[in-house]
């Protein structure tokens, strides 16, 4: 579950188990549970990777318009640039500086590299 101030953990029965309370000027946006291991949240413009069962912090990135998870990878358009991640570490792959039109078709964008994310490779 979340709200704009926490994300709380709940088990099966929807009875809470953990919880991270959010900066005052944090909005959460998006919350996608991708695994048994971990939760990416998109906050303002950051996105975040939270272990699912302790809600530690994993990695994180500031400047994220949009994102997408898929294949081992995470891509993140930014406002100078798209960036391809490694999922689990969120160290940069790859990386091709953009001009302001990318933050305008962010979700095209996204769209095509991911039919190319099996091209990329660590």
């Amino acid at each position: 579950m979340v709200t704009n101030k926490e994300i709380v953990l709940l088990d099966s029965e929807l009875q809470p188990q953990l919880s991270v309370t959010q900066a005052i000027d944090s909005v959460i946006t998006v919350l996608t549970g991708l695994d048994k291991k971990s939760v990416f949240v998109q906050r303002d413009k950051q996105l975040v990777e939270f272990d699912r069962k302790t809600l530690d912090v994993i990695w994180m990135i500031d400047d994220v318009i949009n994102f997408a998870i898929g294949n081992e990878k995470a891509i993140v358009c930014t406002s100078d640039a798209i960036k391809v991640l490694n999922r689990y570490t969120g160290k940069e792959i790859w990386k091709e500086e953009l001009s302001k039109i990318v933050e305008e078709n962010s979700e095209k964008v996204l769209k095509v590299l991911y039919q190319e994310i099996e091209n990329i490779k660590d």
